[in-house]
């Protein structure tokens, strides 16, 4: 009898949490494959959009990794949507906006609650990281910290420098990003430029200086 019950509570735990199955199956095949009316459909059915595949994706990212803007946002627009949801790799709704440039979706986004700020990787690297300069914009006007930690010590100002954005580096240093922080491998923005041979960004960090609030120009 034991041995039923804890079957049952287990069985009843795997629907709860989104487990994969044969109708969500079909919705995932929605959001991959930019089917909005079956979307909509099958959220007013009852479809739990949240449910995850065996990656931790739910629907809504897996439309964005597959560039599906009308399904994601389908998807978004469910009230029974969870906007902070992340996946196994610690990745909420709002970075995979924030890494594709897309503030529409991103207000969206945050008007349902999502977090600009998190621990680990951020909205705000993901957007550098691809040198999204006015996605960095609106995230820091939405309250971004400009020097949040990371798991390996990359600031956001960082990841601009790699992506070789000075147009991000700028909106970066404006918002009080230290060029002088430095990461795991102890290297900061100022030495991947120079790495990079990134002049005109090196020369721009170097000359300015977060404890004077210098301006770069």
């Amino acid at each position: 009898m034991y041995l039923k019950s804890l079957i049952s509570c287990v069985l009843l735990s795997a629907v709860t949490m989104g487990v994969a199955n044969a109708d969500n199956a079909s919705f995932f095949n929605a959001a991959e494959n930019n089917k909005v009316k079956s979307i909509t459909e099958q959220i007013e059915q009852g479809q739990n959009p949240n449910i995850v595949n065996k990656n931790g994706h739910t629907p809504f990212i897996v439309a964005i990794r597959e560039k599906n803007r009308e399904a994601a946002m389908e998807i978004a627009q469910s009230p029974k949507f969870n906007v902070n949801h992340e996946n196994s790799f610690g990745e909420s709704p709002l970075m995979y906006a924030a890494i594709t440039g897309d503030i529409e979706m991103a207000q969206l986004l945050i008007k349902k609650g999502a977090k600009v700020n998190k621990f680990g990787w951020t909205p705000l690297h993901y957007a550098a990281s691809t040198g999204k300069s006015d996605m960095a914009q609106f995230l820091l006007s939405k309250g971004a910290i400009p020097n949040p930690p990371s798991p390996d010590g990359s600031s956001p100002l960082i990841m601009a420098v790699k992506a070789s954005s000075i147009e991000t580096v700028k909106i970066l240093l404006e918002a009080g990003a230290d060029p002088k922080a430095i990461d795991q491998k102890r290297l900061s923005a100022i030495d991947y430029a120079k790495q990079k041979n990134l002049k005109s960004i090196y020369d721009l960090m170097i000359k300015y200086d977060p404890r004077t609030g210098k301006k770069p120009n």
